[in-house]
């Protein structure tokens, strides 16, 4: 990993030294830090887990949740969600910037399945995709 750093002496600070004035309220040094993106390691993934709404007991919703360190270059992005057989059900098209958690209803789901595949395409303004491994929830039984 190759971190660029650079530091500067602030200009009112020199100059009062040289007078021989007090220094202003000003840092004596401003130093900033930053990472070359280019030396990242990309990172994509994204879980599944089922929750109950607020105030009920029924599991009727899913929470993905997205983990990526270059969201900053993502142009657009979709979840995927197929049934057991990998036949596709539903994508969705999540909003932008890359959200770190996406909730989906079940009852947003054409039908329900005990078993859910689900994947998470990403795309860069020139349409470059990167899309994460399939992952699969096991649903329960108490829902809508």
């Amino acid at each position: 990993m190759r971190i660029a750093s650079g530091a500067k002496q602030s200009p009112g600070i020199a100059s009062s030294s040289r007078l021989g004035g007090t220094p202003r309220n000003e840092p004596l040094l401003k130093v900033s830090l930053s990472q070359d993106p280019a030396l990242l390691k990309p990172i994509l993934s994204v879980s599944a887990k089922q929750e109950a709404e607020q105030g009920s007991t029924r599991q009727n919703k899913i929470v993905f949740t997205i983990d990526c360190n270059y969201f900053l270059f993502i142009h657009k992005a979709q979840l995927t969600l197929y049934d057991q057989a990998l036949t596709q059900l539903k994508t969705f098209s999540l909003p932008h910037p890359l959200p770190y958690r996406y909730t989906i209803d079940l009852k947003d789901l054409p039908y329900h399945t005990d078993t859910l595949h689900y994947q998470l395409s990403v795309f860069d303004q020139s349409g470059k995709e990167d899309r994460t491994g399939i992952g699969v929830i096991l649903l329960t039984k108490n829902r809508d």
